[in-house]
């Protein structure tokens, strides 16, 4: 059977001097070929879902950090079946339903042991979804910012993949959530998805005054932010508390702003700067304690991630086009085979804390 794949045979931007922009993303291809063989410690993965994360949409003009050789396939996580396994395989076995990393195809081989049987109540778009997003976003609260039951976190561009998750992971911990995003349509799905307060920074601009009235002319104990821009600025320093732990993770809008020093000095301001893989490259957190909390979380139905589009791998042109687009609300995948793999109808998960070995395994390695 011919193997289906997406391929980016050449860059139309000029590496890190160029933004993702419309048409870009032209240069993504669908090719065919013949079917993979697993080598010894592989499994072959036929895909159900394959997601598309906002750094796949960089890599298709080199304007991200992790730089492919050409040709490559895009994609970071995918889920399906197993259908083969080789030699010395004992960790799945055929017909598994897992997780893995791995790109936009029909099928992906895969290292065995990187594979994660997914949930039972788990379909194949939530598989697909849950690994970069929760990990990012966990590394941001949680080991980085420390946050805490109690505190109040202001999470910005909410409506995205990255901030849904952080509004999940925000919520397991039992904080107070106010969200933003730039539609007031999608803001209703963030706060059924668990956000106590939203405002639209496109109808509110002026939003820290509302931030302001909110937490009781406090601020925010934590900021989150992968936007950047005229976001960072409206933020800083007014919508912080004293002491308040700010994280970037990112410039969607762009824009990479500048911090004022004095509005850092004058409220004691932490400037974090957040990268979930680096830190584990680096040594200083425990990717396996990190994954070993978030699977916990999914397995006990606390992280369900919400899915807004699911598009057939022929038409993924299309689907960069919807999230260049802002079309999408949460996450968008897809669909290899071009079956019906679900979108997300999961609730909001309840408030719970992290698991304390967890979290004082992380502390001790920052």
């Amino acid at each position: 059977m011919a193997r289906t794949y997406a391929t980016v045979e050449e860059l139309l931007g000029d590496g890190d001097n160029t933004e993702a922009n419309e048409g870009t993303f032209d240069n993504v291809l669908v090719r065919t070929g013949p079917e993979l063989e697993p080598g010894p410690g592989e499994a072959l993965v036929a895909v159900k879902a394959a997601c598309i994360n906002y750094p796949d949409l960089l890599q298709t003009v080199g304007g991200y950090q992790h730089k492919p050789d050409l040709p490559f396939t895009p994609g970071q996580e995918a889920a399906g079946v197993v259908t083969a396994v080789g030699e010395g395989v004992d960790e799945v076995e055929v017909g598994d339903r897992v997780q893995c990393g791995g790109g936009m195809a029909s099928s992906i081989l895969v290292r065995a042991s990187s594979c994660w049987k997914i949930p039972d109540h788990y379909s194949f778009t939530e598989g697909a979804t849950f690994g970069t997003g929760y990990g990012t976003a966990y590394h941001c609260l949680i080991e980085r910012g420390q946050l805490q039951a109690g505190e109040t976190i202001l999470i910005h561009g909410a409506t995205g993949g990255m901030g849904m998750a952080a509004v999940h992971i925000a919520k397991a911990v039992g904080a107070t959530i106010i969200a933003t995003g730039g539609s007031d349509e999608k803001l209703e799905i963030v706060k059924a998805q668990g956000a106590h307060h939203t405002i639209c920074y496109e109808t509110t601009p002026g939003f820290k005054g509302l931030v302001k009235e909110l937490t009781g002319g406090k601020g925010c104990d934590m900021i989150f932010d992968p936007v950047g821009g005229a976001v960072f600025d409206e933020s800083m320093p007014s919508c912080c508390a004293y002491g308040c732990r700010f994280l970037l993770c990112g410039f969607t809008s762009g824009v990479r702003p500048v911090a004022k020093t004095n509005h850092v000095l004058i409220k004691g301001i932490t400037l974090m700067g957040c990268r979930a893989g680096e830190a584990i490259r680096q040594g200083k957190v425990d990717g396996g304690a990190r994954l070993a909390v978030l699977r916990q979380w999914a397995e006990e139905g606390r992280l369900r991630p919400f899915i807004s589009h699911v598009v057939p791998l022929a038409d993924v042109k299309e689907a960069f086009r919807m999230m260049w687009d802002r079309q999408v609300t949460g996450r968008i995948c897809l669909a290899p085979d071009g079956e019906d793999v679900a979108t997300s109808t999961a609730g909001p998960p309840p408030p719970v804390a992290a698991p304390a070995a967890a979290t004082s395994a992380i502390r001790s390695r920052l």
